[in-house]
């Protein structure tokens, strides 16, 4: 269900994440060739390595642009983060449109199930993910009026 008023939110996935893939592209095994949900096309068989059936997130993120009040067309623009983010182990943001009341980003990076940066044992910085959040919620603000604004990560 959508929010009451606009919320940021930031949805990150790896592209190579198996058991909650974000499209069709990502489909695990044997759901790969054959969905296991009638009517489905293969680009919206997002069923992940525990047999579920995932909301592909462009159709999720529809929803948010919504009820955020994103203008028309829904077309993704980059959305660049602070230097040390963007493209290390290609992390990559994109926002919904650039007219939001408050944004809907999406971002992917170069790994499975697990966290962005993740990087060779020897060079892991283990808050890489935590500054990029705070980075992001700081970034946001309460609109003026006595609305409510609040955000939501999907990790």
């Amino acid at each position: 269900e959508p929010p009451l008023s606009p919320l940021a939110i930031m949805d990150i996935h790896g592209v190579g994440d198996y058991c909650v893939p974000a499209n069709g592209s990502n489909v695990w095994g044997p759901f790969k060739d054959k969905c296991p949900v009638a009517g489905l096309g293969a680009g919206d068989c997002t069923v992940g390595c525990d047999w579920w059936y995932y909301e592909p997130t462009h159709h999720v993120l529809q929803v948010w642009g919504t009820a955020n009040n994103c203008t028309a067309p829904s077309v993704y623009k980059h959305f660049p983060t602070a230097e040390r983010f963007d493209n290390f182990s290609q992390f990559w943001c994109a926002s919904l449109s650039s007219s939001c009341e408050a944004p809907v980003v999406r971002c992917t990076h170069q790994g499975g199930h697990d966290w962005p940066f993740r990087v060779p044992k020897s060079e892991r910085d283990p808050l890489k993910y935590a500054e990029l959040m705070w980075w992001f919620m700081s970034k946001q603000r309460r609109p003026s009026t006595q609305s409510t604004h609040h955000m939501v990560l999907v990790p």
